[in-house]
């Protein structure tokens, strides 16, 4: 999470809100017989701590790519089983890289988490599957739900360069009704409408936090005119 978001949140309250919903992975409720090493090596990745957290580590893909099928079929039936459908991102890129049917299954069901952060990753990694074509219409859905601490910031990247009209309506939602997000989605506008130099152009900062929590409603409301003329929305 960049570091502007942190500053606006408070760093220890941040981590303690974040920091707690790190995965936790027990594989050892289905052990594997005679296991071979990179199934332990596979197995301690995804101990995730607070400096795998941090740094965005994902569990070791390459040691899982070296199981044998059955150890890869145990390990997605575990994860799959494990975290309902409201998996972590880390279980999406494994269910991703053993492309079997339950993994798939798994995807698909995690399409329905309760997390828009799990909804995004899924539909990222479908759609990298050939099995969802319009990423763009579902990331323009879930910008109306994700939030800073879920899916926020994988959702403004996933927007990337392309400002469709159902992407950039979305964003102008965001800024005139939903103060938490309106600072951001505020600056990925005036980005990829040439009015800014960069995704969150410091030199603009007091401009987007007139559309954060700490602003009252008449100034956002005048800030959202502003904005409207800045990039001509209707």
């Amino acid at each position: 999470m960049p570091f502007w978001m942190v500053a606006h949140m408070g760093i220890r309250a941040l981590l303690r809100r974040v920091f707690s919903h790190a995965p936790s992975v027990d594989m050892s409720a289905k052990p594997v017989a005679n296991a071979s090493s990179a199934y332990d090596r596979f197995m301690q990745s995804t101990k995730i701590g607070y400096l795998e957290w941090h740094d965005g580590i994902g569990y070791d893909l390459d040691a899982f790519r070296a199981l044998t099928a059955s150890e890869r079929d145990a390990v997605v039936q575990h994860l799959s089983g494990n975290n309902g459908p409201a998996f972590d991102w880390r279980d999406i890129e494994v269910f991703q890289a053993a492309t079997t049917p339950e993994s798939i299954a798994a995807l698909r069901r995690a399409l329905q988490s309760s997390r828009a952060d799990s909804r995004l990753h899924v539909a990222a990694a479908l759609h990298a599957m050939g099995y969802l074509p319009d990423l763009g219409e579902i990331v323009a859905r879930e910008l109306d739900h994700v939030t800073i601490l879920d899916g926020m910031v994988y959702a403004l990247g996933l927007v990337g360069h392309a400002l469709t009209p159902r992407i950039r309506d979305a964003l102008l939602r965001g800024v005139r009704d939903r103060p938490e997000v309106g600072p951001h989605y505020a600056a990925k506008l005036c980005y990829l409408t040439g009015n800014a130099s960069s995704d969150f152009d410091w030199t603009m900062r007091p401009f987007f936090l007139r559309f954060g929590e700490h602003s009252s409603r008449d100034e956002r409301t005048r800030a959202y005119r502003e904005l409207c003329e800045m990039i001509e929305a209707h």
